[in-house]
């Protein structure tokens, strides 16, 4: 009986550890115009973004286009990347930062993740 209370302790200890890493995924929104998304992203300090692109025109060779944009709550661009793939901005104060990716229509985002370190 003892093992099994123990067991379930700790069980119920490494779930409530992983709930908050597991729950904390940012959103995605899909642009008014145009093809692509973007996502909301708070904190300060340095800003870290990954982009891997994929796709290409089916009968063209290269055909990716894409651009990364990050602006902060006031609409100010702070950086654009056409074909950026890891960007990052150090000493950014506490705000919510907007970070799009726009493609053509034949480019997506196989990987995109926004976060401060």
């Amino acid at each position: 009986m003892r093992k099994k209370a123990l067991l379930v302790m700790l069980f119920s200890a490494l779930l409530m550890a992983l709930m908050p890493v597991l729950s904390a995924s940012a959103q995605r929104y899909p642009l008014q115009y145009g093809y692509g998304f973007y996502e909301k992203v708070t904190g300060s300090g340095t800003l870290v973004v990954g982009v891997v692109p994929a796709g290409g025109h089916p009968t063209a060779p290269g055909g990716l286009s894409w651009t990364v944009i990050v602006e902060d709550s006031s609409g100010q661009i702070l950086t654009s990347q056409p074909g950026g793939t890891n960007i990052t901005l150090h000493g950014l104060p506490l705000d919510t930062y907007k970070v799009t990716f726009t493609c053509n229509i034949w480019t997506y985002a196989s990987f995109f993740e926004a976060k401060f370190l």
